[in-house]
């Protein structure tokens, strides 16, 4: 901070300020008043003269009296703080690091974000083929409990996608699968998987609610080709069968894209919907599994039957 002669003491301040400071003090600022009227009167800088006369132990008046009362540093007349453009530049700087580094974090969070929700979508599929695989190897099971067939056995990665949007409230025809026991508004009828075996067509789609607040963040879709054809009239359930599951994102209350059979990408934005490259269109988890149960009279299953048989109760359920 500099003291420009604008704020040097005034007389009558001068003598005010002589009760506060020593007497080697008073006899300082006495020499620099009596300096100051010559330098007027020569029409010479005060202020210059005063910075130059430094060596020779002459200080200004405002820092010898804060000196005087052993306070902050004596302010100085070689002191200076920051100019407007020296502020503005430091501004610049500061937006452009900012914006340089900002783009990436959100990228990065949307990533994380994207990642989480496809291991949440792996994790529904593979629960669902999983529950088929248990189904199937316990046997007794009926057509209307396993997925709905393609009608031939082609391999099912090119099985179109489904084209029945969910409704906004879960029925027969878009049920709702949750962890919670009961939901409000829901029926019995429209919770997946059903009690009372029932054909889910593969046009249609299940939603799935994964923290049990009964709202879907996601909808599945299950579908399966006829495999090898059994022997029997009518014919019986399939033994062996191929099944496939794709789980997308979904957002209540949102337009609902027509669907995509690519698998949708990791990479996402910050955006809500995702809608980067159409992720919201594509499944965020794709699985196929092969499903297959060995014929009871070459199997451990016959061995079942047969120990029942012996205890008087039957075939057993294997």
């Amino acid at each position: 901070m500099r003291v420009s002669q604008n704020h040097l003491l005034s007389p009558n301040l001068a003598l005010r300020l002589l009760l506060g400071i020593s007497p080697a003090s008073r006899k300082r600022l006495k020499f620099t008043q009596q300096l100051r009227t010559q330098r007027e009167k020569s029409g010479q800088n005060f202020r210059g003269n005063l910075t130059g006369s430094r060596g020779s132990g002459l200080e200004d008046p405002v820092s010898e009296f804060f000196r005087s009362f052993g306070g902050a540093r004596a302010i100085t007349n070689g002191e200076q703080g920051l100019t407007l453009i020296e502020c503005l530049v430091a501004i610049v700087i500061v937006t452009l690091t900012v914006l340089a580094i900002t783009p990436p974090i959100m990228l990065a969070t949307g990533t994380r974000i994207q990642s989480r929700r496809a291991e949440q979508a792996n994790q529904i599929a593979q629960g669902e083929i999983d529950r088929i695989r248990f189904l199937v190897e316990r046997g007794g099971y009926t057509l209307n409990e396993l997925p709905d067939s393609t009608g031939n056995r082609n391999p099912l990665t090119n099985v179109p996608v489904a084209t029945v949007p969910p409704t906004g409230t879960p029925s027969a025809s878009s049920p709702l699968q949750s962890p919670a026991r009961t939901c409000p508004g829901v029926a019995d009828t429209a919770r997946y998987p059903f009690r009372t075996p029932t054909l889910m067509p593969r046009t249609n789609l299940v939603q799935v609610d994964v923290n049990g607040d009964c709202i879907p963040e996601y909808v599945m879709q299950v579908f399966r080709n006829d495999g090898p054809p059994s022997p029997g009239n009518p014919p019986p359930p399939p033994l062996t069968f191929d099944v496939g599951v794709r789980v997308y994102p979904y957002f209540p209350g949102q337009p609902f894209p027509p669907l995509l059979q690519e698998r949708a990408s990791l990479i996402a934005g910050t955006s809500t919907r995702d809608r980067q490259a159409g992720n919201a269109q594509k499944p965020l988890a794709v699985l196929f599994s092969t499903m297959a149960r060995n014929d009871q009279s070459q199997s451990l299953g016959q061995i079942c039957n047969q120990q029942a048989a012996r205890n008087g109760a039957g075939n057993c359920s294997y």
